[in-house]
């Protein structure tokens, strides 16, 4: 048995050893994350904003702000006055709306989910949600343009729904299943 005065010294010593170990592993975690050339500090990427090709800058702006909360932080003009951008955020994340003088929208462009898979490139942009049926309903109440009611997927577990801003471009509500 040992002396009791003993015990809060070895109760130290084995916290002591615990707490090296465990900093020991993330250490070693930590080494292996940056020795991944893709994870190297040098790139550092971080997503910063997304560019929507729009018709007309004012009524994309006035639809981002009114339909889904987004504010309009600043306005660019480009290239003589060929190029207007808003710039347009919600919490973490900014969509520059442009308007270029001469843009036209493509005909596949038109494509609903799923077949605008068919055509290679961006497709939509997905904003994650906590109820994607409560979400729907508000938009809907806005005058939001869906492409088709709620759907769930499982596996993998997901519930998602599409719609349209204003000038046709495809967005989408988007959540986990419990």
């Amino acid at each position: 048995m040992l002396p009791k005065k003993l015990l809060p010294a070895i109760t130290l010593s084995v916290l002591a050893i615990s707490s090296l170990e465990i900093h020991s592993v993330a250490q070693q975690s930590q080494q292996r994350s940056t020795q991944d050339p893709a994870r190297s500090p040098e790139l550092s990427l971080a997503i910063h904003h997304m560019t929507i090709s729009v018709a007309d800058v004012e009524a994309a702006s006035q639809w981002y702000s009114e339909k889904l909360g987004f504010t309009e932080t600043r306005r660019v003009v480009l290239d003589n006055g060929n190029v207007q951008i808003a710039w347009m955020e919600i919490p973490g994340f900014r969509v520059d709306l442009a308007q270029v003088q001469g843009s036209v929208r493509p005909e596949e462009q038109n494509a609903v989910p799923p077949q605008h898979m068919l055509s290679q490139g961006w497709r939509h942009l997905a904003f994650a949600v906590d109820d994607v049926d409560r979400v729907y309903e508000i938009l809907s109440d806005r005058g939001v343009e869906f492409i088709s009611p709620p759907a769930t997927y499982d596996p993998p577990g997901i519930r998602i729904v599409y719609f349209k801003d204003i000038d046709g471009n495809i967005l989408e509500l988007y959540n986990d299943l419990p």
